[in-house]
């Protein structure tokens, strides 16, 4: 992927005066997932100290899934890595267009299927032409229905294995032929799950951030726990970003927030930015020295590429009060009762051993927590009509930072189907605009010949901090889109 990206600056000393004081005043920070964990930290500090709020939707809707999943699983974190994808006989993905959230991830699947003959069975409402030579089935559920998609995995693979009778008059509860019905879930589909998962040991179950941004995720990493506890899958909730993971272990996070408000890479009343375009620049993430914890529940450290001539997050927080030198200090005081460890950065691992395992910082604790059975029915499912949406990156571009990359070309277009292009009266290379109902763009429209279905593919790589936190959240959506005037 394209690295040659960075922030030029120097200390502009009235810049950076004007930041500390923006953050005394502020009531909230608004901020990403693209740091380290010792920002985070950072961050977490300044929210004790001040009594502000912290903003940050991708992080809190994971640590909202992982604390409902932890509710069931007696686990703070979840169960598999890569070595178990690797290693699996069969893997189950829900709600991740794999190829393109995480080519990393799709390749350890490759592997399994080159090593193990694995089964691989990906659900998502759009057929991925990219993964057919690795998955067996893909089956196609309707557009957010996510919760029943789940319900209908554990009414087929747990009903006959659960003893515990609280349990079991809860999944005698599910009414089957609705929810398969309403995700569009046929009883071929159904035949081949429990087939598959009779027949295999080694089970993966991949969530994706379709699952995890549905509004009723707490409900389904509940039902999610329930699988892995009696159906023998291990489970994996992949990460929407790069430090999702790290920050929701670190951060206490809030929904909303009013008032004056920091923009740390996001919309707001005072913005730092790491793309130069805000009221003070701070160094990319390739600029910096510190850790991501990473979603196969490691610690890793990560070293400047470039170097970076201006000011840092910790800078403001050293004339906040909050005093460090550097901000790795920050890296053996990471909240233990998360699963991390007292351990110095510069005592990190970065590299392998004889046999070319890699021995990279370190993995974290995984936490007893207490067991608390209080699963809700499921909900009635809704329905997507009319034109429909889906935001997605193309698989050569990932975030805003890749966009500057001078080394990937992908320009953002929607692309859509030949049975979409006819359904919404759109034209090959038309312009055309989006409306979102708060939000309307404009995109080059491009018929894709390897995708079916009528939803279309949008890019928001290249769109402005305000503009990205509109479509933040659910990745798909109905839309009105007519061609441009």
């Amino acid at each position: 992927f394209g690295f040659d990206f960075e922030n030029k600056s120097t200390k502009d000393k009235k810049s950076f005066k004007s930041a500390v004081d923006a953050f005394r005043k502020a009531s909230y920070i608004k901020f990403n997932s693209y740091i380290t964990n010792e920002e985070a930290y950072i961050l977490e500090q300044i929210r004790k100290k001040f009594g502000l709020k912290l903003i940050n939707e991708d992080a809190r809707m994971f640590q909202e899934f992982l604390n409902g999943y932890s509710q069931i699983s007696g686990k703070m974190l979840y169960s598999a890595d890569k070595y178990d994808v690797e290693n699996a006989d069969l893997t189950i993905i829900i709600g991740s267009r794999i190829t393109t959230d995480n080519p990393y991830l799709k390749n350890k699947i490759n592997s399994s299927v080159k090593r193990n003959r694995a089964d691989v069975i990906c659900m998502h409402p759009i057929e991925d032409s990219l993964l057919m030579p690795i998955a067996n089935h893909q089956i196609k559920y309707e557009v957010g229905t996510e919760e029943g998609v789940v319900g209908v995995l554990l009414y087929i693979l747990a009903k006959e294995r659960v003893k515990d009778k609280k349990i079991q008059d809860f999944i005698d509860e599910f009414d089957l032929g609705y929810l398969a019905s309403e995700t569009n879930i046929s009883d071929i589909d159904i035949e081949t799950i429990k087939k598959l998962s009779d027949k295999n040991r080694n089970k993966v179950l991949l969530i994706g951030s379709d699952v995890i941004s549905n509004k009723r995720r707490v409900n389904i990493s509940k039902l999610c726990a329930l699988i892995e506890k009696y159906v023998d899958f291990k489970i994996m909730i992949i990460p929407t970003s790069t430090n999702t993971l790290g920050v929701s272990l670190i951060c206490n996070l809030d929904k909303k927030a009013d008032g004056f408000g920091i923009g740390y890479n996001e919309m707001g009343d005072f913005l730092l930015s790491s793309c130069g375009d805000g009221d003070l620049d701070i160094p990319s993430l390739n600029q910096q020295e510190g850790t991501f914890t990473s979603m196969n529940k490691t610690v890793v450290p990560t070293n400047v590429a470039i170097k970076f001539e201006g000011y840092c997050l910790n800078d403001i927080a050293c004339k906040l009060g909050i005093k460090s030198k550097n901000s790795i200090d920050y890296t053996k005081l990471l909240p233990q009762s998360s699963g991390f460890k007292e351990i110095k950065f510069d005592s990190l691992e970065c590299g392998f051993d004889n046999l070319g395992k890699e021995k990279i910082g370190y993995d974290l604790d995984n936490i007893n927590m207490p067991v608390v059975f209080d699963v809700e029915s499921i909900e009635g499912l809704p329905e997507f009509n009319g034109a429909v949406v889906y935001m997605c990156e193309p698989i050569m571009q990932v975030n805003y930072n890749t966009y500057k990359s001078k080394k990937l070309n992908d320009e953002p277009v929607l692309k859509g189907s030949k049975q979409f292009s006819i359904a919404t009266n759109l034209i090959h290379n038309d312009t055309v605009e989006i409306d979102f109902g708060d939000l309307v763009i404009k995109r080059k429209f491009i018929v894709d010949e390897f995708l079916k279905g009528t939803i279309a593919l949008n890019p928001t790589f290249d769109l402005s901090f305000a503009n990205k936190s509109m479509l933040s959240g659910y990745r798909y959506r109905q839309v009105k889109i007519k061609r441009a005037e």
